[in-house]
């Protein structure tokens, strides 16, 4: 197993197999909380599942929902319904809470201030730096190039083989399904709403949030659109992790390519897996034609 560490400047910030540049912590949520932060590539993201009862402005967030109740709270006709969140029965504080698509979405904000819930690009971008192709990322279900869960998943909890690699540290917390409004899948699979509507001009797609999913046993993302009833977990993203209040704007970049060269210009394997120890540039093209150069180290 080889060891990937990210070079900016002189300053080599290690954290497990691959490295996650810069870490910090948040403001605060509606309810108190802080969470700690990672860098990964151009985005900065919350390490920690949300687990906020109030939004920003203070004012709580619905729960307490039967199940028949819960799976109700989203009307297709209105294509609006009740913010809610719940607690996976059992579940410790590091699974954080569940919520459903018109919590993500609310005014009042959810995340901590300077902080979003994703969107279905802001993970693209995520997979992409990863080393997952353009063409994978657009696809649908279980989509990798180099089996990029392993690298988000936590070291924790048997959740994966290779994990905690960039410090983004999923959980398997489970959800609360769409349309029984049961819990389901605690300890094997995490899920991660988004605040995208999967596709808005199709009539089946327009009532689902696009989503992923990461499985225990799986090296792949999922990929998918979820009735927008369904309770998942909330991960934050921001451009800037010292921004106050909540205005805050999405990454909007995609990336187009990456591509590894060794130190002297060659053009290399794009799969860090099999490339040898020594120090690499790893550039990554956007679509609007700028460039992010990291050197990395890599060593067995």
């Amino acid at each position: 197993m080889k060891t990937i560490y990210s070079i900016i400047l002189t300053v080599i910030l290690s954290i497990g197999f691959l490295t996650a540049q810069t870490a910090g912590t948040t403001g605060v949520d509606g309810s108190g909380n802080t969470y700690p932060w990672v860098k990964i590539g151009n985005q900065y993201w919350t390490a920690e599942n949300l687990r906020t009862a109030k939004f920003l402005n203070g004012e709580d967030i619905a729960t307490g929902f039967e199940n028949a109740d819960w799976k109700d709270l989203y009307d297709k006709e209105t294509m609006t319904g009740q913010a809610a969140y719940c607690i996976y029965p059992g579940a410790i504080q590091e699974d954080g809470y569940l919520y459903n698509w018109m919590a993500a979405v609310d005014e009042r904000g959810i995340c901590p201030e300077g902080w979003l819930v994703p969107t279905d690009n802001d993970f693209k971008i995520l997979e992409m730096f990863l080393g997952m192709t353009q063409e994978k990322v657009d696809g649908e279900a279980w989509r990798h190039t180099d089996r990029e869960a392993r690298y988000l998943k936590s070291p924790d909890r048997s959740f994966g083989e290779t994990a905690g690699s960039y410090g983004f540290n999923a959980v398997p917390a489970g959800h609360r399904e769409k349309e029984k409004g049961n819990f389901e899948k605690y300890g094997e699979d995490a899920y991660f709403m988004t605040v995208t509507t999967h596709d808005p001009e199709d009539t089946n797609f327009k009532h689902q949030a696009s989503r992923r999913l990461l499985r225990n046993s799986y090296k792949s993302i999922h990929r998918s659109g979820i009735l927008k009833s369904a309770g998942m977990s909330i991960r934050c993203v921001s451009d800037d992790p010292t921004a106050s209040g909540i205005a805050n704007t999405h990454a909007t970049k995609t990336i187009k390519n990456v591509i590894i060269y060794s130190i002297t210009g060659a053009k290399v394997e794009s799969n860090l897996e099999n490339l040898k120890d020594g120090i690499y540039i790893q550039k990554i093209n956007y679509t609007d034609g700028s460039i992010q150069n990291t050197k990395i180290l890599i060593r067995k």
